[in-house]
């Protein structure tokens, strides 16, 4: 399987997750010129703008974290809270897939 059919293939899953835990989707694969926001998703309280990252290779999770890549998402999800018009409080996951399994789901994630 080539690179981006992996990456689908974990954004499907984590979806998947959401979904099954009561959220609704409400957008895949949001892109402006500094970000793509994988998948957003929502529930009575919150909209949350989920990052995918499909590591099967890579076991220090914490690299993939780094604030510049968190600058660009915040940017992404300023974007798209000014653009529609939400009522909900924001809330950036990272969810980490490996080998087809959700490994680890970092939660509220800080927003700056």
């Amino acid at each position: 399987m080539d690179k981006k059919a992996v990456g689908y293939a974990g954004e499907a899953l984590v979806l998947k997750h959401y979904t099954s835990n009561g959220y609704t989707p409400r957008e895949q694969n949001y892109t402006i010129r500094w970000w793509e926001i994988d998948c957003i998703v929502e529930n009575d309280k919150y909209i949350v703008f989920v990052e995918v990252k499909v590591v099967n290779h890579i076991d220090d999770l914490q690299s993939f974290i780094t604030g510049k890549k968190l600058y660009y998402v915040q940017k992404t999800i300023e974007q798209y809270l000014h653009t529609h018009d939400i009522d909900k409080d924001p809330r950036l996951d990272i969810v980490f897939v490996k080998h087809g399994v959700i490994i680890e789901i970092f939660e509220n994630i800080a927003l700056g």
